[in-house]
């Protein structure tokens, strides 16, 4: 009875995953078309909540690539590697904390051990300047984690 859904197309009506069973047939067609609407109205949901999941994933990616970047450049040694390398690695550290669902401690404490771990690579180690800008790359993480949990 919990057959997955079929996407709405233009081509095709999403239909009842019962609709060829004998009980649903032997319904009258006013009924078989509430069941038919009801199935089409949880698909189109079900899309929206994945086209919103993905522009979430896509948003938060974008934010803590920015957030790397811009960091990376105010700390010493950057050059153009690095801030490919910190934009990357944002992107990839914001898309997977947004599709884990990661929780706002998990999240910003997650994205500054990243950047933290990019800084001591490409750098051959910390100054106290590096030190320095964690705070910022910490708040500005939080913050987004924040976003993230609350959803705004």
């Amino acid at each position: 009875m919990n057959a997955p859904m079929a996407r709405p197309t233009t081509t095709d009506p999403v239909r009842h995953p019962e609709s060829d069973a004998a009980w649903f047939r032997a319904l009258p067609p006013a009924r078989q078309e509430e069941f038919h609407r009801a199935c089409r109205e949880r698909a189109e949901r079900d899309l929206e909540l994945e086209r919103t999941a993905r522009r979430r994933e896509l948003r938060s990616a974008a934010e803590v690539a920015i957030v790397f970047a811009l960091m990376d450049q105010c700390c010493p040694g950057r050059d153009a590697l690095t801030l490919v390398l910190a934009a990357t690695l944002g992107a990839a550290v914001g898309f997977t904390l947004e599709r884990r669902n990661a929780g706002h401690v998990l999240s910003g404490s997650g994205a500054l051990v990243a950047f933290f771990l990019l800084q001591t690579l490409t750098r051959g180690g910390l100054s106290a300047v590096h030190l320095f800008w964690f705070f910022p790359v910490g708040a500005l993480c939080a913050i987004l984690a924040l976003r993230r949990e609350t959803g705004d």
